[in-house]
């Protein structure tokens, strides 16, 4: 069969797989449709409100994180995709996630695209929606679940243009490593220095120097996860500018054993990362409960001199601004405790 332009179905991604036009790796046979191929879930998921990992739970046989209202996370495929500058795609969220609540992922794969991809999912709702991530078997192996569908189209001539986006979106990573932490003053400072035409060389020192003072496990463990991305993401050339077969199927095989070995080193950073994130939770809660603790004992401060004093009218005023403080407090526990908890 010969590769026609047009959609892609699975007897034609599989020709387009065999012929080395495409690559998924790791693929399972299981994940491919009849309009494309399902991409799984990894370890990688990073919440954009908290600047953190997200907390994954077990529970059951089946690990698991809760998407808080209104939060956006960043998830990393376990899949590394190459496609020729023949192909394109793109990627549509799969509808048992959206009938739960989560907002509808429309993005697209350019043409000569390789490495993972980093895919946003957002809870557009007033409710913490359950994502199941893996579930365990009984030999205690994970298998990865699957959240959006690659849909590939093929053209008859090849794109001209060279992909603008780095592999697995390294930018948005490293972005948020920088930001992770740096007060608004921070931030404001690196911003004024790009605003001066410094060098960007001499912007990268600045932030360097500004993280390396925070000296926390996530930046820690964000950076040396991300560096290890950036390292297998450093195939020895494009794969599409190798016109010679032989030299094409040997460079497939660096990418899928480099890729092979960064998830197996992910894999084996999940357990510090998940305590990392456990222990952030835990502190998150213990400042949430101090603090609700701490203003409760204040309501009760105010109010008792309200009731000590004998004057008419300050107990009239206390207790107006109680009436008027305790519902915006409510509110305001609320929202923290929703949004960053």
């Amino acid at each position: 069969m010969k590769l026609s332009a047009g959609f892609m179905n699975d007897r034609e991604i599989r020709k387009a797989l065999d012929e080395e036009e495409l690559v998924i790796c790791p693929y399972q046979d299981k994940n491919l449709t009849p309009v494309g191929y399902n991409l799984t879930f990894s370890r990688f998921i990073i919440s954009l409100h908290r600047k953190a990992f997200v907390r994954l739970h077990k529970e059951g046989n089946e690990w698991c994180f809760y998407l808080k209202p209104k939060e956006t996370v960043l998830v990393l495929t376990m899949e590394s995709i190459w496609v020729s500058k023949y192909i394109g795609g793109t990627f549509h969220s799969k509808v048992g996630l959206v009938t739960y609540g989560l907002g509808h992922i429309s993005t697209t794969l350019d043409p000569g695209w390789q490495g993972q991809l980093l895919v946003p999912l957002n809870n557009p709702t007033g409710d913490k929606i359950r994502i199941v991530v893996a579930t365990q078997t009984q030999d205690q192996k994970m298998e990865y679940q699957t959240f959006i569908t690659m849909v590939l189209f093929r053209s008859e001539t090849p794109a001209i243009q060279p992909a603008d986006n780095e592999t697995a979106r390294i930018e948005l990573l490293e972005k948020i490593v920088e930001d992770i932490h740096l007060s608004k003053r921070e931030r404001l400072q690196i911003y004024a220095l790009q605003t001066e035409e410094t060098s960007s060389a001499d912007i990268s020192q600045k932030k360097e120097a500004l993280i390396r003072k925070k000296k926390t496990s996530d930046i820690v463990r964000l950076k040396s996860i991300i560096y290890k991305i950036k390292q297998s993401a450093g195939y020895p050339e494009a794969l599409y500018d190798l016109n010679d077969p032989e030299k094409r199927h040997q460079r497939i095989q660096e990418f899928k054993e480099a890729h092979t070995r960064l998830i197996r080193g992910m894999n084996q950073e999940f357990a510090n990362i998940n305590h990392i994130s456990s222990t952030n939770y835990w502190w998150r809660q213990a400042r949430f409960i101090g603090g609700v603790f701490f203003l409760v004992i204040l309501l009760m401060v105010l109010a008792g001199f309200g009731f000590v004093f004998e004057n008419g009218e300050y107990k009239d005023y206390v207790t107006l601004g109680l009436s008027i403080a305790i519902p915006f407090l409510i509110l305001f526990l609320e929202h923290y405790r929703d949004r960053y908890l």
